[in-house]
């Protein structure tokens, strides 16, 4: 047996969302995402998130009036995500020799199969656009699982 695995980690990344990862009820969707929902309220005075408003009564991007990014959309996107897993059985030289090969190897190889981000709300610390913000246009890594044989003349 063969088995190897990879780890891909990151400390210390921040990421500031945009659009509607940033605003609840935002124009482009008007939802409400469950991460969201700490807003304040007279009832909930330490929540993460101003209160919700209509479109008209706030500002859509993450700099405010004096000019200072605003902080409550930054995120510790630090994560450890386990990259592929590879696992082969290679069969012995007696039982190939019988079936006219000189190896045989079976396999089984899985990409992106876990992202661990704790303190990170949405899908992947990875996406972005160029500018380094989560926008709705970007979709997590894709987890594929791959079988094969390979087969050695």
């Amino acid at each position: 047996f063969d088995f190897d695995m990879m780890f891909q980690a990151a400390t210390h990344l921040t990421r500031q969302t945009v659009d509607i990862f940033s605003w609840s009820l935002h124009r482009l969707s008007n939802q409400v995402f469950e991460y969201q929902l700490d807003t304040w309220t007279p009832y909930n005075r330490d929540a993460r998130y101003p209160a919700i408003h209509t479109e008209n009564y706030r500002q859509h991007d993450n700099v405010g009036a004096d000019g200072v990014a605003r902080t409550v959309h930054l995120y510790d996107a630090s994560y450890i995500r386990l990259k592929n897993v590879n696992v082969s059985y290679r069969l012995p030289q007696r039982a190939v020799k019988k079936m006219g090969l000189n190896s045989m190897k079976f396999y089984v190889r899985a990409n992106n199969l876990f992202t661990f981000a704790p303190n990170y709300p949405l899908a992947d610390p990875e996406a972005s656009d160029s500018g380094g913000n989560i926008t709705n246009a970007y979709y997590p890594m894709t987890r594929t699982i791959s079988l094969g044989v390979q087969l050695g003349f």
